[in-house]
């Protein structure tokens, strides 16, 4: 498959395969918006092509799903399922709404996470990146390297549904359930507690201020630190 020269009018809403989505006019603007400035809207298209021909199976995802990783790879610069393994455009069946999605996976050389969620998947709106630990870059680089194609699998499938997974998991191990809130939970409380900042756990744990404020703070050797200092004064 190649991308045609003709650029078509149709409404992105209305584009019912990713041979449309080639030459749709309304995908190329959305990708000038955001693209770096060598990602153009042609050079995007021709790359995904030449994924297509690679993987012929990501021709069967849903065309938005699909918009919404050209979306990320054009705004990071990164060229998916090239030999460069800047990123990966895997498709995946949902089962929920029996369709095939394109996902996408940053390629562990960058060292960094990018989510990608059913809202970006539906609107091709963008979401924000995390830079992994120096730890888990250098196991995501090794369980690539070893061909692995997901971060959580089982029998050598990917894993759907992480709730039902930890909840197997903890049954498993004989430990009382353990969900992913708990996890993240966990995480952000440790997190506080060695240090970070406001700031920065915005950024890296995707969660506003005010339920950082309200609920993590307390974790911080800092709380209220300076508050103690001015009361302990004297005269």
């Amino acid at each position: 498959m190649t991308a045609s020269a003709m650029v078509s009018k149709t409404p992105l809403r209305q584009v019912g395969s990713v041979r449309e989505l080639l030459s749709n006019g309304q995908a190329r603007d959305q990708l000038a918006a955001v693209a770096a400035s060598h990602m153009t809207p042609e050079r995007v298209m021709r790359l995904l092509a030449l994924a297509i021909d690679r993987t012929p199976q990501i021709a069967e995802c849903s065309p938005l799903s699909l918009l919404g990783c050209l979306m990320t790879c054009a705004g990071l610069a990164l060229e998916p399922n090239t030999s460069l393994h800047h990123a990966y455009i895997i498709p995946r069946k949902n089962n929920k709404k029996r369709v095939m999605e394109a996902t996408l996976q940053i390629g562990s050389r960058r060292g960094v996470i990018q989510f990608i969620g059913d809202a970006q998947e539906e609107t091709a709106k963008k979401r924000g990146t995390v830079r992994m630990t120096r730890q888990l870059a250098r196991l995501m680089r090794r369980w690539a390297r070893e061909g692995g194609s997901h971060v959580v699998t089982w029998r050598g499938e990917a894993i759907e549904e992480i709730d039902t997974a930890l909840l197997a998991a903890s049954r498993r191990a004989g430990i009382p359930p353990v969900t992913p809130h708990q996890l993240k939970h966990t995480a952000v409380s440790w997190a506080f507690a060695r240090g970070m900042t406001i700031e920065d756990a915005v950024g890296w744990f995707d969660t506003s201020a005010k339920t950082l404020l309200g609920f993590y703070r307390e974790y911080s050797p800092e709380h209220q630190a300076r508050a103690q200092a001015i009361m302990e004064k004297r005269g």
